[in-house]
């Protein structure tokens, strides 16, 4: 949308130039376009840098409305000034309630393809500590629900699930985790941990098993294609009825299974 957006308003602002400046070469009509269209990119990214400013470094008592819909709208106009093409496959196996999304891992940018694959609903993400770090990324991220782990302190993880269990009981925001912990460099599957299956269990919620392809080839800069697809939902009754590993099994073999050569 803001893609598109930005795109009209610079076509308008070089129509304009070229009506009221009668000297204007019409070899300069292409180059006055992008540099505007790159232009209101720059200054949406200034907005967000400035409005990041405002959120707290502490963790909201709930997911903040105002850093939901920002990112809801930057996140599509990201993904198609890099070029990406998302495609979203099994959207209609989503649960209606909401659930904890589980996928394989490629790339750094695999959270922005499941939030933009399912724009409508509030999603968030459970991530490493350090991300929170990031200059005005991280405080949007920490403003939307974002939980972080830190690694090496298995009280600190456990706190941080507790607080990401009462946000999807009291916001209604659904969760993604990448239970490998970590990317993938060769794309098979690595070793699952247990936090995002303890996460479905105290939220009392189902878990949506995905797929992402093609995410590792993001920053090619060759129009990649990235596909994001639920493969299977496992219902709640069966998420309270499991332990942790066996949901872990379960949700690696549904997996595993969709990677196997065609």
């Amino acid at each position: 949308m803001l893609y598109l957006l930005f795109w009209l308003e610079a076509a308008l602002v070089t129509g304009l130039l070229y009506r009221f400046i009668p000297a204007l070469h019409p070899a300069w009509i292409l180059p006055i376009l992008i540099g505007a269209f790159l232009t209101f990119c720059l200054l949406f990214v200034l907005y967000l840098m400035v409005t990041s400013a405002m959120f707290s470094k502490k963790p909201p008592e709930k997911p903040n409305r105002f850093a939901l819909l920002t990112v809801r709208l930057a996140l599509p106009w990201f993904t198609s000034l890099l070029g990406i093409r998302l495609r979203v496959k099994g959207k209609e196996k989503l649960p209606a309630t909401h659930a904890v999304y589980v996928a394989n891992h490629r790339s750094a940018f695999d959270p922005v393809f499941v939030m933009n694959a399912f724009g409508k609903r509030k999603t968030a993400f459970v991530s490493k500590q350090s991300v929170a770090k990031y200059p005005f990324i991280g405080p949007y991220m920490n403003a939307c629900g974002y939980v972080f782990i830190d690694r090496d302190s298995p009280m600190q993880s456990m706190r941080a699930l507790h607080r990401a269990a009462k946000y999807v009981k009291e916001s209604r925001i659904n969760y993604g985790i990448f239970p490998e912990g970590t990317r993938s460099k060769d794309g098979r599957l690595l070793p699952f941990k247990s936090g995002a299956f303890v996460l479905a269990k105290k939220a009392d919620v189902p878990i949506a098993v995905m797929k992402i392809e093609g995410s590792e080839n993001a920053l090619s800069f060759r129009f990649p294609r990235v596909t994001v697809t639920v493969l299977d939902v496992i219902p709640v009754e069966e998420v309270r009825a499991l332990t942790p590993d066996a949901l872990s099994e379960r949700s690696r073999a549904v997996m595993e299974a969709a990677m196997l050569p065609q």
